[in-house]
């Protein structure tokens, strides 16, 4: 081994391997060839170029201070961290910027026009098949302002879609979006959920639409206040209505059969529904309403043959008035 001082006349082929013992400084342009092996060495201005990989061990690191960049080719990656045997530690980590204002942590910046479907500017992948209860994205904030956690911001976009979530296919006792608060001071101005559509037109179009191609029990939408609330469980307020609906149900009625526009139910059990053709259906008591004739003037009996739980029916006097007084029936339905 040649030991040597702070000034080095020449590599070649009379050093074969070298080791330096004090402070290195290099002024001017540096080449190294073939395999070099760097350890503790602070660099000012330094541009690599091919294959270069920097740290050949778990408890390696690399501090980078200043600007710095880095170029890909067409086709190769600009930087390729591999964290293969990386179990609790991180890939990449950007800490200390306690004192950001107007800078950005991360900032991915593309104007690029022909980006395909399967390009991305920012992608994360996970191609395991389980977790252990793990997060794979997380975006957090210990804020307690008007802080905005997340922005998706697309002024420009017409046919394109700002939030997608597609592939659920496998979806069994998952949620596709899971939004939950044990919030107790949201106030009229609070929402879990707000869908804010500010003009004054569309080209009939649908602001908010669920849709299920079930042909099963399935809900398509369902509301559930299970705790005893002195509020509204559903609310339409539409005060400037002229000739709009506010709300509409629509149904066939040839196919409808026992199906209901509208059924409201205590507890399990129906008490009230409109079903094919506008019917009412009402289902306090399967008892049939009797008739009764509390004031004859010629009218000796009353029967009642029901035609449904509404209005259809039929009512047969025997007898007639006499004319000289009011013939009064009573009719009873099965009530409670």
């Amino acid at each position: 081994m040649a030991d040597l001082g702070t000034t080095i006349p020449e590599f070649n082929s009379g050093y074969p391997s070298i080791t330096i013992s004090k402070d290195l400084t290099f002024s001017g342009t540096v080449t190294f060839s073939g395999t070099t092996n760097l350890a503790g060495v602070s660099l000012t201005d330094l541009t690599v170029t091919g294959n270069t990989a920097i740290g050949n061990a778990a408890t390696d690191t690399l501090a980078v201070t200043g600007v710095s960049t880095f170029t890909a080719g067409a086709t190769t990656d600009a930087i390729n961290v591999a964290g293969a045997a990386t179990t609790t530690g991180k890939g990449i980590e950007i800490e200390d910027l306690a004192l950001l204002t107007d800078g950005k942590g991360i900032l991915v910046t593309s104007s690029a026009t022909a980006i395909s479907s399967t390009g991305r500017l920012i992608i994360s992948d996970h191609t395991g098949v389980t977790t252990t209860s793990g997060v794979l994205n997380e975006f957090k904030t210990a804020a307690n302002d008007e802080t905005v956690l997340h922005k998706l911001t697309a002024a420009a976009l017409t046919s394109g879609t700002v939030l997608q979530a597609t592939g659920l296919d496998a979806l069994t006792s998952g949620q596709g979006v899971h939004v939950s608060s044990a919030a107790t001071a949201i106030t009229s101005a609070g929402h879990l959920v707000y869908s804010n559509h500010t003009g004054a037109t569309t080209t009939s179009g649908v602001l908010n639409e669920f849709a299920s191609a079930a042909t099963d029990e399935t809900i398509v939408e369902r509301a559930i206040a299970s705790g005893a609330i002195t509020g509204v469980v559903q609310s339409a307020s539409a005060l400037a209505t002229v000739s709009g609906v506010i709300h509409e149900s629509r149904a066939t009625a040839a196919t409808l059969t026992t199906g209901r526009y509208y059924s409201a139910h205590d507890a399990a059990t129906e008490v009230f529904g409109i079903g094919a053709n506008g019917h009412i259906h009402s289902k306090v008591s399967a008892a049939p309403p009797t008739i009764a004739v509390t004031q004859q003037n010629g009218i000796t009996a009353a029967a009642i043959t029901a035609g449904g739980t509404d209005t259809c029916g039929v009512i047969t006097t025997t007898g007639t008035n006499n004319n000289g007084g009011t013939t009064v029936l009573q009719v009873t339905f099965g009530k409670t």
